[in-house]
C-alpha cells in the first residue's frame, strides 16, 4: 500500500476499515518480481503483502486476489513460486465465507497481451505472430481494433515467451493453482 501512498500499511488498513471498507481487491497478479518486472510492473516481497493481508484479516475486511498465469517471463520456478506463495496465504488467511476477514476470493486468469500494452506492441511486430493470427483467423492483427485474444495468447506462447512451459506447461499450471486453491475457497469463490 505504501507504493501508491506513501502510508504504512497497517496504519492504511486502519483506516480504509474506519472508513467502512468491507472488501479489498490487492491486484496482486503475480508473486515473482522478475515477472512483474517484465510487465512494467512493480515487484513487491512477499512479506509485506503477507503483513498487509494479515492486518486486512485482523481488521475483517474480506480479500479478493487476482493471480495472472502465463505473463512474459513465466517460467516453471515463477509457477511454483505463485502456487508457495498463495497457498501459504490461503492456509493462513484462507476463508470460506464472506464477512469474517481473510482472502475469499482468488480470481485466477491467463494473462493476455492486451491491444495499446508494451506486451501486444512487441508481439504485434513479430512476424511470426502475424502469419499465425492470420492463419487462425483470416485477419490481419495490424487491423484489428478487437483482436482474438485466445490466438494472441497462443501465439505469445509459441512465439515471444520463452518460458520453456509452452501452451501445455501453462495449462497445467493454471490448473494446479485452481485445484491448490479448491482446497481452501469454495467453488464459486
Amino acid at each position: 500500500i505504501d507504493y501508491f501512498t506513501g502510508e504504512k500499511e497497517d496504519k492504511m488498513i486502519e483506516k480504509l476499515k474506519s472508513m467502512g471498507v468491507k472488501n479489498l481487491f490487492l491486484g496482486i497478479e503475480n508473486f515473482d518480481a522478475d515477472v512483474l518486472s517484465q510487465s512494467n510492473k512493480p515487484g513487491f516481497k512477499f512479506e509485506k503483502l503477507y503483513n498487509i493481508v494479515e492486518n486486512a484479516t485482523r481488521q475483517g475486511i474480506d480479500l479478493f486476489l487476482p493471480i495472472m498465469i502465463g505473463m512474459i517471463g513465466e517460467n516453471q520456478d515463477s509457477l511454483k513460486y505463485n502456487r508457495e506463495c498463495m497457498e501459504k496465504l490461503l492456509q493462513d488467511f484462507g476463508q470460506k465465507e464472506y464477512g469474517k476477514g481473510g482472502i475469499v476470493r482468488v480470481d485466477l486468469s491467463e494473462a493476455m497481451p492486451l491491444r495499446g500494452t508494451p506486451w501486444f506492441e512487441r508481439i504485434e511486430k513479430i512476424d511470426d505472430v502475424q502469419r499465425f493470427y492470420k492463419e487462425k483467423t483470416g485477419r490481419n492483427l495490424a487491423d484489428e481494433i478487437d483482436p482474438d485474444y485466445d490466438i494472441l495468447i497462443n501465439a505469445s506462447t509459441l512465439f515471444f515467451r520463452s518460458t520453456g512451459l509452452g501452451i501445455e506447461g501453462l495449462g497445467r499450471g493454471f490448473k494446479d493453482l485452481q485445484t491448490m486453491c479448491l482446497k481452501y475457497l469454495r467453488q464459486e469463490q
